[in-house]
C-alpha cells in the first residue's frame, strides 16, 4: 500500500450469532482504547495509540467511528555498506522506526476506513490480526467479570457456559474492491482457470444477492462453518462472465474471492481482494487526527455517493447501539 493511499474494507466481528455493535462497549471499544502492546516478534512489535470516539452523526442522532494509529514499533538493522563502486564493508547499526497507519471504524456500518501515513506501513492484513487479538483479549476480561459478577450474586456460573452463552469473536477484515481495478486483474491472466467465492458471515446486514443469500441459508441449514462456491475449468474461464461476477460478489465486502491461472507467459497468476481493492489517493494531508479523521470520512461519503462504494442495509438499526455509547460517555 503506497503512502497516502486510502483503502477500504468490511471489518467483521461475530460473537457466535451475535455482532459486533452488541459488544460494542464492553469490548470492542475497549480493545482499541485501552490495548498496549497486541502483538510482538523478535524485535517488533505492533500497538494502537492516540484512539478516540468521533462522533461523525449529531448530537440528537449519534454515529461513532472508532479512530487512531496502527503502530508498527521496529527496529531497522544494517550488518554491511556500499564503500565504493566494487567494494562494500561490514557495518553494523540500527536504529529505531515506527511506521504506521491512520484508520477510522465506522461503528454504524462497520467498514474501515484505512490510510498508510508513512513508508512501511502496517497493512490491513496486519491490522486485522493486531484488532483480532485485542479484541479477543478483552473478550477473556469480559468473561472473567461477568462470572464474578455472577457468583457475587450467588447465581452459578462456570467458564464453559460462559463461552457458550458469549462465543469468542471472530474477525475478518475484507477488503472492498473496484470495478476497474478486477477488470484490470482479470486481463493479466491469458488463462483463468479457478475461482473460488468463500463467504463470511457478515455483521448485522442484508447479504447480497438472492444467489449468495441462497447460498448462505443452504450452508447454515447444513451447519457448514465454512461456505465457498468454485468455478474450475482447467481450459479456461470465460473471463468477461467471471468478472461479471467477480464484482457482483465482491462490492460489498461480504466475500474472499481468489484466483488462479497462467498469465500471458505461461506463469502461475494468484489473486483475491487485496490484488484489486479500491484505493483512492489523498493530497494536503491534515496535520491533526481529528481533521484527518473527518478527511477520511468525507472521502468515503463521496464514493458512497457516487455509487463506487456500496453499503447493504443493516438488518438492525444501529441508533440504539450509538445512543448507548453516548449515554455511556465514552468520548
Amino acid at each position: 500500500m503506497r503512502v497516502h493511499d486510502i483503502a477500504f474494507a468490511n471489518f467483521i466481528c461475530k460473537f457466535g450469532e451475535q455482532n459486533l455493535l452488541d459488544f460494542v462497549v464492553e469490548i470492542v471499544i475497549p480493545a482499541f482504547r485501552e490495548t498496549g502492546v497486541i502483538r510482538r516478534y523478535a524485535d517488533t512489535d505492533y500497538r494502537f495509540i492516540n484512539v478516540s470516539l468521533l462522533n461523525i452523526g449529531s448530537d440528537e442522532e449519534p454515529n461513532f467511528a472508532i479512530t487512531g494509529r496502527f503502530v508498527k514499533n521496529t527496529v531497522l538493522r544494517r550488518s554491511q555498506v556500499l564503500i565504493s563502486e566494487h567494494e562494500i564493508a561490514h557495518d553494523e547499526a540500527a536504529i529505531q522506526s515506527a511506521p504506521s497507519s491512520f484508520f477510522v471504524l465506522l461503528l454504524g456500518n462497520h467498514r474501515l476506513i484505512y490510510f498508510a501515513e508513512t513508508a512501511n506501513a502496517p497493512d490491513t492484513i496486519s491490522f486485522a490480526r493486531a484488532a483480532a487479538a485485542a479484541i479477543r483479549d478483552k473478550h477473556k476480561v469480559f468473561i472473567r467479570n461477568r462470572k464474578i459478577e455472577l457468583r457475587s450474586s450467588n447465581q452459578t456460573a462456570t467458564l464453559t457456559s460462559l463461552m457458550a452463552q458469549f462465543p469468542a469473536p471472530e474477525v475478518t477484515v475484507v477488503p472492498l474492491t473496484s470495478e476497474m481495478s478486477i477488470d484490470a486483474f482479470v486481463t493479466k491472466y491469458s488463462k483463468l482457470q479457478s475461482v473460488v467465492f468463500r463467504l463470511i458471515r457478515p455483521n448485522s446486514e442484508i447479504q447480497g444477492s438472492d444467489l449468495w443469500r441462497s447460498v448462505r441459508t443452504a450452508g447454515a441449514a447444513a451447519r457448514s462453518q465454512q461456505t465457498a462456491v468454485s468455478y474450475k475449468n482447467p481450459d479456461g474461464l470465460n473471463k468477461s462472465q467471471t468478472a461479471s461476477q467477480i464484482k457482483q460478489a465482491a462490492e460489498t465486502g461480504q466475500q474472499i474471492v481468489t484466483l488462479s491461472g497462467k498469465d500471458r507467459s505461461g506463469n502461475s497468476l494468484k489473486g483475491n481482494n487485496e490484488e484489486f481493492r479500491l484505493s483512492v489517493p489523498l493530497r494536503d494531508v491534515p496535520p491533526r487526527p481529528r481533521a484527518l479523521a473527518k478527511r477520511l470520512v468525507r472521502v468515503f461519503q463521496d464514493l458512497v455517493g457516487r455509487g463506487e462504494i456500496r453499503l447493504p442495509r443493516p438488518e438492525h438499526d444501529p441508533r440504539a447501539a450509538m445512543e448507548r455509547i453516548s449515554r455511556e460517555n465514552l468520548q
